[in-house]
């Protein structure tokens, strides 16, 4: 073993101090191999073309250099050049899940769109252009005064995730782009119901259901034949009780609505070192928060009013924690935790709060502006 990690660096000595850009002496498959991921893990991927390129050569079936040659190509915008080695890599080693998803992603990023033709073009003068009819504003009131309504309600949303974006961040200042990268992603899609009570025309009560995706944290690194990656995606569930109150303005209304809930995280996590998942599943956290709303609600029918709405939000969860069974079948109690140097990961609940681990706070304080529609019932 001594003996072959010797030759390995003697090799790349020699090629460092030659300035060569291509391979210009016989070598084994491997050896090339290792030398063109050495420059791959450098960055310097247009050499690293070169010497994968000459260990697939070498050994066409060497599935691990075609794969890493893809890599290089990716890294040089070379995508469909990139999929052909990632293709060739999973013809001889198919169970390669993670590279095959990665190339079908490729895939699907190449594949463009159809034009648009006369055939699909909506024929000019087919749109609807009539108006609903418009009643006057004391029969809207009367419409829309004491009773019970729903309301559905669609927003992109934008929340600060807290630690979430703590732990990227890190990652982007302390971390060498070829070891490592991570994001964030704060916006999500928000889907929400709301059920009421209108005591009058102006003042009214209402319970709300909401629910917020978001793609959330993500990393990778490498570091030598050492790599992983790290995904936390949350689910943000909100219940709150709510007071609202209407201003008549002519057949339409604003509305302005606040009040407190509690809120619920479902931590999607995936964990994995060198292809080998080692955490999958849920965690789950709770919290407080509350919300302050101004809509714009527009009078459709007797029973429907178009809502136009802007919210913003204060909320945060902690204590994120779930179980997960180990490779040896053992039941462990995890959670979402961040260290001292503010890295986010997982650990065992009975770390946190010791040596320098604490319970990481998914952040909800944010906004959402969107399309809701009220029905009288």
């Amino acid at each position: 073993m001594k003996l072959r990690i010797s030759s390995l660096w003697v090799f790349l000595a020699l090629l460092f101090a030659c300035g060569l850009t291509a391979p210009s002496f016989a070598a084994t498959s491997a050896e090339y191999y290792r030398a063109g991921l050495s420059l791959y893990q450098t960055g310097d991927y247009n050499r690293a073309v070169q010497y994968l390129k000459a260990a697939t050569q070498v050994d066409p079936s060497n599935w691990q250099a075609y794969q890493i040659l893809g890599y290089a190509y990716y890294k040089t915008n070379d995508r469909q050049t990139a999929l052909a080695a990632f293709d060739q890599s999973l013809l001889l080693h198919p169970d390669n899940l993670p590279l095959k998803n990665f190339a079908d992603q490729i895939r699907a990023s190449l594949a463009m769109p159809p034009p648009v033709t006369s055939a699909t073009a909506p024929p000019p003068g087919s749109e609807n252009t009539s108006s609903p009819t418009v009643k006057t504003a004391k029969e809207t009131i009367t419409v829309f005064g004491e009773g019970k309504w729903v309301n559905f309600h669609l927003a992109p949303v934008f929340a600060t995730l807290g630690d979430l974006q703590t732990g990227a961040d890190t990652v982007k200042k302390n971390q060498a782009v070829n070891l490592g990268t991570a994001t964030n992603g704060n916006l999500g899609v928000l889907l929400g119901v709301e059920a009421g009570y209108s005591f009058d025309s102006h003042n009214a009560i209402s319970l709300s259901a909401d629910i917020g995706l978001f793609d959330g944290y993500k990393d990778q690194y490498s570091q030598g034949f050492y790599s992983g990656l790290d995904s936390f995606s949350p689910v943000m569930g909100a219940v709150e009780v709510k007071y609202s109150r209407f201003f008549a303005f002519g057949p339409n209304r604003l509305r302005v609505g606040a009040g407190p809930g509690l809120y619920v995280t479902n931590l999607q996590v995936e964990q994995a070192v060198n292809n080998n998942v080692v955490i999958t599943g849920p965690m789950t956290g709770f919290g407080f928060g509350g919300s302050l709303n101004l809509s714009f609600e527009i009078y459709l029918t007797r029973d429907f009013m178009l809502s136009l709405f802007a919210e913003g939000r204060v909320a945060s969860t902690t204590n994120i924690q779930g179980q997960f069974v180990d490779t040896n079948g053992n039941i462990q109690q995890e959670g979402l935790a961040m260290d001292k140097n503010n890295y986010i990961g997982t650990a065992s609940t009975t770390y946190i709060g010791t040596n320098g681990l604490r319970w990481a706070t998914i952040d909800y304080t944010g906004g959402d502006a969107g399309l809701g529609l009220s029905v009288r019932y």
